[in-house]
């Protein structure tokens, strides 16, 4: 615009600024459509990586900010209908752990010892890596259909003790999920300590229950359901024979 002083204008009622410098009506008017309506100043925020806003033709400086920093770009919007600018910012990606479940409800897996005892869930990937599962104790199978198996024969008396699977992806991110198992040892008449077996630490067990009147079902030999002195000469037997 020319002429927009009053003292330097040819017509000075046409000027937009007075002697003073004040603003007229017209400059005022001027300043509203060149510096608010014609003027674009957009802010905003993606959660996409993208932004879009109508803007008036010219040039434009865009500002992103991210993660503290400011990352700056121009543009110039022209009468083409579409204009457009790349921001490269340094993201890293997220990195999204496999997703492991059991698939009862249950998390005490129990049977005897030198049973086979079984479990099983899913396994998922949700950015398309690859991954592996591996068991603490017994063996598990990895399906492709995104279920695993669990298997295992316990030589041993186990007591709320833990199994883990863990699915490992390819970018080194883990879930676990975690389960116990109880393998009391397998009845056997006459095992008054229960261990299992029938053999002389035996004898002190079946003497105090004999003494004490209590019953165990170890000790009741010849299975009347009382534990007294009938049972002394079947135990005798049944540790001879062992």
């Amino acid at each position: 615009h020319w002429g927009f002083w009053e003292d330097a204008h040819w017509i000075p009622d046409a000027a937009l600024y007075r002697t003073d410098f004040s603003i007229k009506p017209n400059g005022q008017a001027y300043e509203d459509l060149v510096f608010g309506n014609w003027w674009t100043d957009v802010r905003g925020t993606t959660q996409a990586g993208q932004f879009q806003t109508s803007a008036f033709l010219g040039d434009y400086d865009v500002e992103v900010q991210y993660n503290g920093q400011t990352y700056s770009a121009t543009v110039s919007v022209d009468d083409t209908g579409t204009s457009s600018v790349t921001v490269n910012l340094p993201v890293t990606p997220v990195q999204y752990a496999p997703v492991m479940s059991l698939a009862a409800p249950t998390v005490t897996v129990t049977g005897n010892v030198l049973t086979t005892l079984t479990n099983s869930g899913t396994w998922a990937e949700t950015q398309g890596e690859s991954v592996s599962l591996s068991a603490s104790l017994g063996q598990v199978t990895q399906n492709a259909d995104g279920t695993w198996s669990w298997e295992f024969t316990p030589n041993q008396q186990y007591t709320d003790t833990d199994v883990t699977i863990t699915g490992t992806d390819n970018g080194g991110q883990i879930s676990q999920v975690t389960f116990n198992i109880n393998t009391p040892p397998p009845f056997v008449i006459g095992d008054t300590n229960q261990d299992g077996i029938v053999d002389f630490l035996d004898i002190s067990p079946f003497i105090s229950i004999l003494a004490s009147g209590d019953f165990l079902d170890e000790a009741d030999i010849n299975r009347d359901g009382v534990v007294d002195f009938l049972d002394i000469s079947p135990f005798i037997e049944v540790l001879s024979s062992r």
